[in-house]
């Protein structure tokens, strides 16, 4: 629990610093107060985020170690333990745990051996303790603790904390994750410890937040520029210019920039998406709206009217209609409203390839594309969940099926 609040602690340090010269940054370059505010906000639910996975990505492995051992204690001879990098540190501990077991019908002079032959040169600091004495220590150990480790040396003397079961020390904080497994063994009381460096983890999750915050931001402002730059050039190389045409094109610009802004400024609000107002909507218009923005052609049928955010809405068609159209940009859209009992459903179906990985394609970050920033259909997810509904994604005949369900 102690090394859990140092990582914490790290991990919040890091991603102040980050929220902190960022900031400073814009402001140096005389960015706008609303400007700075909205990127503040923006970036603070995303540091959020990335710390989050963070934290996720060094504690798992070692959680599924602590319960294979102690399932391994138990007697369970059939259960392996295998994770994604087969190089990893913690496989080769999985693995070394996995002989341990086996060789307990052997004598105990001959685990002794194993323990020595696996564990004397790891990489990693190991240590066991028998009713709390020092009873096994490896040179990663020797070579990292502080001070000289005797064989017979007590928790208490050598310096190590317990907390709910969980061994700590000092000299294993900051940039090292530790882990520890008490279990008995023929009414004696074990315990094994380990530690494992994670700074190199630290600083790539750092680099992969910087890439990330900078994909997030260009992909939301990108939604709302590219439609606007394509009624900017139709009006460049349509003249002359037809007044009531520039006048509703300039409305339409207008309108997608000020819809950017009041939702950047919604979404980053104490780093989640605000509830939705629903209410009585245009579904069939809102649908259309978006359609043309993109250039698209899109056929509506059933409810003309349904109980949404506007607002939260547009942004969720913009980002579907947009997938499709980088899946496939003939494709052409059709959208089917209808009320089932107090159940709204919107279903949205293309005629493009389909989706490549529905197993997938509502995780953020993940995308097919080539140019894609995955975060469009996770986002689609956040905002129908925020009206209590839910997302179906999945393959027809003909294309993509999206199926939106929401309570009226």
């Amino acid at each position: 629990m102690q090394q859990t609040h140092r990582v914490m602690f790290t991990l919040t340090l890091v991603s102040t610093q980050i929220f902190t010269l960022s900031l400073t940054t814009l402001f140096l370059l005389n960015f706008s107060p609303l400007f700075l505010v909205s990127f503040g906000l923006v970036l603070a639910y995303v540091l959020c985020f990335f710390s989050f996975k963070a934290y996720q990505f060094w504690s798992q492995p070692w959680q599924d170690l602590i319960a294979f051992s102690q399932t391994k204690l138990e007697g369970e001879k059939n259960i392996t333990l295998k994770f994604k990098d087969i190089n990893s540190s913690a496989q080769q501990l999985a693995l070394a745990i996995t002989e341990l077991s086996e060789s307990q019908t052997h004598t105990q002079r001959h685990a002794h051996i194993i323990w020595y032959d696996i564990f004397e040169h790891w990489q990693e600091p190991i240590a066991v303790f028998q009713q709390q004495q020092l009873m096994f220590a490896n040179h990663a150990f020797k070579r990292h603790f502080p001070h000289t480790a005797l064989i017979g040396d007590t928790l208490k003397k050598l310096g190590f904390n317990e907390q709910q079961g969980q061994l700590s020390h000092s000299a294993f904080s900051q940039k090292w994750h530790s882990s520890s497994v008490a279990f008995k063994q023929n009414h004696t009381a074990w315990w094994f410890y380990s530690a494992s460096n994670i700074e190199h983890s630290l600083q790539q999750q750092h680099k992969q937040s910087q890439r990330d915050i900078v994909r997030i931001m260009s992909h939301e402002i990108r939604n709302s520029l590219t439609p606007i730059a394509s009624l900017s050039d139709t009006l460049l190389t349509n003249g002359p210019f037809n007044p009531e045409q520039v006048s509703k094109a300039l409305e339409r610009i207008k309108q997608r920039s000020e819809s950017l802004l009041s939702f950047i400024a919604a979404y980053a609000n104490l780093s989640t998406l605000p509830p939705a107002q629903q209410r009585w909507t245009n579904i069939a218009q809102l649908c259309h709206e978006q359609a043309t923005t993109l250039g698209m052609s899109l056929q509506f049928q059933g409810e003309q009217h349904a109980a949404l955010d506007p607002m939260l809405f547009e942004q969720l068609l913009l980002n579907i209609f947009k997938n499709s159209q980088q899946a496939h940009p003939s494709t052409q859209l059709k959208a089917h409203c209808y009320h089932d009992n107090h159940v709204q459903v919107l279903v949205i179906k293309d005629t493009g390839p389909g989706f490549a990985n529905l197993d997938n394609a509502l995780n953020p970050l993940f995308t097919t594309k080539a140019e894609g920033q995955g975060l469009g259909l996770s986002l689609c997810q956040d905002i129908i969940q925020l009206h209590g509904g839910d997302i179906h994604l999945s393959n027809d005949d003909i294309g993509a099926v999206v199926t939106l369900s929401w309570p009226l």
